[in-house]
């Protein structure tokens, strides 16, 4: 079903950034992960990595590693500072917040019994998130922001639950599967780098020429970070090099130091020494139907009014049309290649722009817009629209959105709802599929376009996903749960979200995280993680609960010592924390309940488990009492924007 996956990505984040992002530590940056000389700020706009071999995290100074502290094979990762091994075999922040028996917890339910979801979620599963939207709206503080409407207003998700006339307090749970496909494809966004999907044919090749453009447009703002400015389309930033195209002058930010450092910069792109170099064509260049080497379509517009005219190259500061609306590079058709090193671009006529562009053989022109998004324009625009886009200044920004073909549809998690009322198959496979075609896979029938699926096993429960995810889900249950995922046993559902991570089998991707965010590295000495947060149980019950599963014993000590001190230094952080001045009862009442979940923040290890606690406390009834006045509020602005 077409759904954002902003959320997830946030979900994974958080969870994993427990039990160490408060306890970062400061760690030299290894050579292979400096930044290159004048380019210390570079950028990674949640999109695919540079073109660039895999780095090699055995590349990282190596240290002594402390006793207790397990590395890595794979990334020769470790804490050179702190020693696991040290701390009691339990460790609790205060006396008062010691874990002993008999204390509330979420117990793990067996899914067998109570989790019947549990056979269609594939073995290939390495998250697992369940959450309960009936029973927390069926609760106090649910049953607030009901009262207020919100449970339609979430971003999208309420269109699409709108669409498909579901309404969040009927549907009992939900569960999303992420497999190693989502995760890498959702590191590539975060700017890691993870195997690419292998695609054949002529979608291979439109996902080859996307993701081109996106590694010069990251090129190209790196290279702005370093020189306050774009480089010309026939030399440098500051205009004293000319004589070579602006591809040249972005090799050292495609990973192409060594060949950019084989050109003679003060020489013009036909010299005796630089002409040879034109064989040379990095693949990033290289676009369809320009058959003669050394030659590609990859153009930047020129001339009068457009972004690459003047002595200087263009900045950010200048295109006054936004970026978003304004067109930094192009794929023209094969008619107009150049040879890569040549300076210059297409020298476009501003009434008939289409004609500079010249034939392409799809319906759409792949564009790199300014901010360094890759939109598909189609060739069905008009001139005088696509001028606009052409020009940084000219007081005319396009709205290119209803001028572009639909992006291709990103890596989606599979996703089973369970409903408190029999689903309204036709509705949902329209709302969700549009077109779509039925097919039968070992007896069990189900909708699918060329990219998503939807599966209705019952009644009142819907798998939906990518294709292959949900006819790996039907393979499942046809399995007797033989295939299932073991993730589903570490659940809590009693919770209104609960989270379990097979964290071990996402070593070579924390390598790399560890890298940009040392406070991550403890994740190395981690094999899995479950969460659950619940709002609606009774006082005394875990409001947050994580648990991690460390290598041996000895590492769930040292862990839990450095995150019993890290709790503790946010403890202290958040009690010192003063009010504003203007700050009214309601904001100091909650405040106190904060300051109270934050004072029972408990953290204890027992053999090689680690527990992070925040139980319920009985203030915790007085919140859907508070919410109600900033709800009304909010509610009373919105009508006040509405009203004409």
């Amino acid at each position: 079903m077409r759904i954002s996956r902003t959320w997830s990505l946030s979900l994974l984040w958080a969870i994993l950034w427990f039990p160490c992002g408060c306890a970062e530590k400061k760690v030299s940056p290894s050579p292979a992960t400096a930044a290159p000389a004048g380019n210390s700020n570079q950028k990674d706009f949640n999109s695919e990595p540079p073109h660039e071999e895999t780095t090699n995290v055995n590349d990282a100074k190596k240290e002594e590693v402390p006793a207790g502290v397990a590395t890595d094979s794979k990334s020769n990762i470790h804490e050179p500072s702190v020693s696991l091994e040290s701390g009691p075999r339990e460790k609790s922040i205060t006396e008062n917040s010691r874990s002993r028996p008999g204390d509330p917890v979420l117990a793990v339910v067996d899914p067998a019994n109570s989790f019947p979801e549990a056979a269609y979620v594939p073995s290939e599963v390495v998250c697992l998130v369940v959450a309960n939207p009936k029973q927390f709206f069926d609760g106090p503080i649910g049953a607030v922001l009901r009262e207020f409407g919100l449970q339609q207003q979430i971003p999208r998700v309420g269109e699409i639950l709108s669409q498909a006339k579901l309404d969040p307090v009927n549907i009992q749970r939900v569960t999303i599967g992420l497999d190693q496909a989502f995760v890498n494809s959702s590191a590539r966004e975060m700017g890691l780098k993870a195997p690419e999907p292998v695609v054949a044919g002529v979608a291979g090749e439109f996902m080859r020429l996307r993701k081109s453009l996106k590694e010069i447009g990251l090129a190209f703002h790196n290279y702005h970070d370093t020189f306050a400015r774009f480089p010309r389309a026939d030399g440098s930033a500051d205009g004293e090099r000319k004589g070579l195209s602006w591809r040249v002058h972005l090799l050292p930010f495609l990973d192409q130091g060594q060949l950019y450092n084989r050109f003679n910069l003060n020489e013009p792109w036909d010299s005796d020494h630089n002409k040879p170099l034109i064989e040379q064509m990095p693949a990033v260049f290289k676009t369809p139907g320009v058959a003669e080497a050394g030659k590609t379509s990859f153009h930047v517009f020129t001339g009068e009014n457009t972004l690459f005219v003047g002595e200087q190259g263009p900045g950010i500061r200048d295109i006054t049309d936004e970026t978003s609306n304004t067109i930094l590079a192009i794929i023209a058709g094969a008619g107009k290649a150049e040879i890569w090193t040549k300076p210059g671009g297409l020298d476009v006529d501003l009434a008939a722009p289409k004609k500079s562009i010249g034939e392409v053989k799809d319906d759409y022109y792949l564009t790199l817009m300014s901010d360094g998004r890759v939109i598909d324009l189609a060739t069905s625009t008009d001139d005088t629209t696509l001028a606009n886009m052409i020009q940084p200044r000219d007081g005319h920004p396009v709205n290119f959105d209803s001028d572009r073909r639909n992006s291709p549809m990103p890596v989606l998690p599979l996703i089973i709802l369970t409903l408190t009322i029999d689903a309204d198959r036709d509705q949902i496979v329209e709302a969700g599929l549009q077109e779509s075609t039925e097919e039968t896979l070992g007896g069990q029938s189900f909708h699918h376009n060329k990219t998503l699926a939807v599966w209705f096993p019952d009644n009142r429960t819907i798998v939906a996903g990518p294709v292959e995810s949900v006819k790996s889900a039907i393979r499942t249950k046809l399995s007797d749960n033989k295939t299932s995922s073991p993730l589903a046993n570490q659940l809590h559902l009693a919770a209104d979200l609960t989270v379990a991570i097979d964290v071990a089998s996402q070593s070579a991707l924390i390598g790399q995280v560890v890298r940009k965010y040392p406070g991550m590295l403890p994740m190395n000495n981690i094999k899995t993680m479950t969460a659950a947060i619940s709002v609606t149980g009774q006082d005394g019950t875990p409001f947050v609960e994580i648990s991690a599963k460390a290598l041996d014993g000895r590492v769930a000590a040292g862990l839990s010592s450095i995150v019993s001190t890290a709790v503790t230094q946010a403890q202290q952080v958040i009690q010192q924390q003063p009010l504003p001045a203007n700050a009214n009862s309601s904001d100091k009442e909650m405040n106190g309940i904060l300051k109270e979940l934050a004072s029972s923040a408990s953290v204890t290890n027992e053999d090689d488990m680690i527990r992070f606690k925040i139980p319920i406390p009985q203030s915790f009834t007085r919140i859907p009492v508070l919410l109600k006045p900033t709800l009304a509020a909010l509610r009373t602005t919105e009508q006040r924007m509405i009203k004409p």
